[in-house]
């Protein structure tokens, strides 16, 4: 993807990346991990590995699917968790950096970006409420995004030591 349609990508569909950050953090939140009858459930579903049972009490079998339960939940949790955790925070970034670049553009330009992408308001309410036609409308919005994608590539050489990346 080349730089210039992620940026696009990203204003187009700001609110619902907005919606989708809201929502990992709050499934991160609310996560407890796998449940004890989640994790028995999938045990009961593995096929047994031929162990013959001992004449004791408590089966060697028993003892290995016991400190597998432990360790398979364990790293089922925190393989849960640490995607949760890295989805939010790539998020979180692309959505404060695009906010960070449209704040830089001038008062005028930055509320018309803010009221086309971010309050998602049509192109003619956002002519009329500049005073200006849909066509000079059509032209900022080119400038602004033209502004937008020069400090994506301004960041980008500063963040990647000069590497050409094709996005962010």
């Amino acid at each position: 993807m080349l730089l210039h349609d992620f940026v696009r990508e990203m204003l187009e569909n700001y609110r619902e990346k907005k919606s989708s950050l809201n929502l990992l953090k709050l499934e991160l939140e609310r996560f407890h991990g796998i449940t004890q009858d989640e994790m028995i459930e999938s045990l009961n579903l593995l096929k047994g590995d031929g162990d013959l049972v001992q004449t004791s009490e408590v089966s060697d079998k028993t003892a290995k699917i016991a400190i597998s339960y432990r360790e398979i939940a364990g790293k089922l949790n925190d393989a849960a968790t640490n995607e949760i955790l890295k989805d939010a925070a790539t998020l979180e970034y692309d959505i404060n950096f695009l906010e960070n670049v449209v704040e830089c553009l001038s008062p005028r330009n930055c509320e018309i970006i803010k009221d086309i992408y971010f309050n998602q308001l049509p192109a003619s309410d956002v002519a009329h409420k500049h005073n200006m036609s849909e066509r000079w409308l059509s032209e900022v919005r080119k400038r602004s995004i033209k502004k937008i994608v020069s400090q994506y590539e301004k960041h980008q050489k500063y963040t990647r030591g000069g590497e050409k990346h094709e996005a962010i």
